[in-house]
């Protein structure tokens, strides 16, 4: 199949090939790319048939794989491309404030059901569970050193589950999910301390100081997107995707020195 699908009907594509990998994992590697195909479509100039296929097959992945992170990351993806490119276009004005409102909506969708109980469904517990990931990371990062330090590289669930092993719920129900802490920011924190997380913002800062990379910008700003509420970068491939976007910045235009 060109989707296996995991038990509760989420696409997985060839991620199914690790026994331990979740539907996220294809949004987390899709979103970037489709971010980066539609870009390029909207260069007249640039248009090639190959890339509209792709382009639908990677939006079908994106849904099928049910990531509403992937979505957020994706969407502002495309409010980035139609901010810097059709801004003074009606339909693209129009487009702005269409995605805004799916935004916004998707933010409050998100805000986490303090009264759900596991039988509330996958949304509601996946939000309460990233909840109290967030809120624990931010706990275990109040000590001075890991404010500076983090807990180093491959050691946080190891570190979240000693932290949180007499609190109810937790051994049972949210360490097991606590691999990354399901935000690139604290995952930057927890796993090089502050300096890690000043060398990505520097970087971060320098490659959207560029002129003329706006897909791989538009794949940057999807990825950082889906960063708010996952982990895209502490993974091999998405380390790799990481690295090839910003390379992409880096050759495709020049720096604006206003």
């Amino acid at each position: 199949m060109l989707f296996p699908f995991s038990h509760d009907g989420r696409a997985l594509s060839v991620f199914a090939l690790d026994p331990t990998a979740n539907p996220n994992f294809l949004a987390l590697f899709l979103v970037p790319i489709a971010a980066f195909t539609l870009a390029q479509l909207t260069d007249l100039q640039k248009q090639q048939f190959i890339l509209w296929p792709a382009l639908l097959l990677n939006f079908i992945a994106i849904v099928l794989s049910r990531s509403r992170g992937g979505i957020l990351g994706l969407t502002l993806g495309i409010l980035f491309v139609l901010l810097t490119r059709f801004k003074k276009n009606l339909w693209g004005r129009v487009g702005i404030v269409v995605i805004v409102m799916l935004v916004v909506t998707g933010i409050y969708r998100s805000l986490p059901n303090l009264a759900a109980t596991p039988n509330s469904g996958r949304i509601a517990s996946s939000n309460n569970i990233r909840y109290e990931i967030w809120k624990t990371t931010r706990e275990m990062l109040a000590s001075p050193k890991p404010i500076f330090v983090g807990f180093g590289l491959g050691n946080y669930q190891q570190t979240f589950t000693e932290f949180t092993k007499d609190r109810v719920n937790y051994p049972e129900f949210i360490a097991p999910e606590a691999l990354t802490p399901h935000n690139l920011v604290l995952a930057l924190w927890a796993n090089g301390g502050l300096l890690m997380v000043m060398s990505f913002i520097w970087l971060i800062v320098v490659a959207f100081k560029k002129r003329g990379g706006l897909a791989a910008q538009s794949a940057l700003i999807a990825l950082l997107g889906h960063g708010l509420v996952d982990t895209p970068y502490f993974k091999n491939d998405l380390s790799v995707l990481f690295w090839i976007i910003i390379v992409l910045i880096m050759i495709s235009g020049k720096y604006d020195t206003a």
